[in-house]
């Protein structure tokens, strides 16, 4: 049970822990939208009354500032990511993702980047 009075249903491995460890992208697979910030976040049900104010109010503020501020993150396989375009560095270090895959044309996809779905 939660803070809120509410049941939850986790499945997990049983582990000599004190608190169960949770990852993202297995609980956004169960029908939740997590946030997080430095401060700790929210699991919060995709059809919750909740949930539908939270996502309203971040579309309105990307339409408002343009995603000023904000990057768009991409679940693939399970793990979060984001798409960047890396400066070519002047004193010959490398690239921070030197096994991206190249596409036809030299694209590593960050077309993507502004694809929602």
């Amino acid at each position: 049970m939660d803070q809120y009075g509410q049941k939850l249903g986790l499945r997990g491995r049983i582990a000599p822990v004190h608190k169960p460890l949770l990852a993202a992208g297995e609980v956004t697979d169960k029908a939740n939208a997590v946030w997080l910030d430095g401060d700790g976040g929210f699991v919060i049900h995709a059809n919750s009354p909740a949930m539908r104010e939270v996502r309203a109010a971040v579309e309105k503020a990307m339409a408002k500032h343009g995603g000023k501020g904000c990057f768009d993150l991409f679940k693939e396989r399970g793990v979060y990511n984001t798409y960047v375009k890396i400066e070519q560095p002047v004193d010959g270090t490398q690239d921070i993702c030197p096994n991206e895959v190249v596409g036809p044309g030299g694209d590593t996809d960050f077309h993507r980047r502004s694809v929602r779905s």
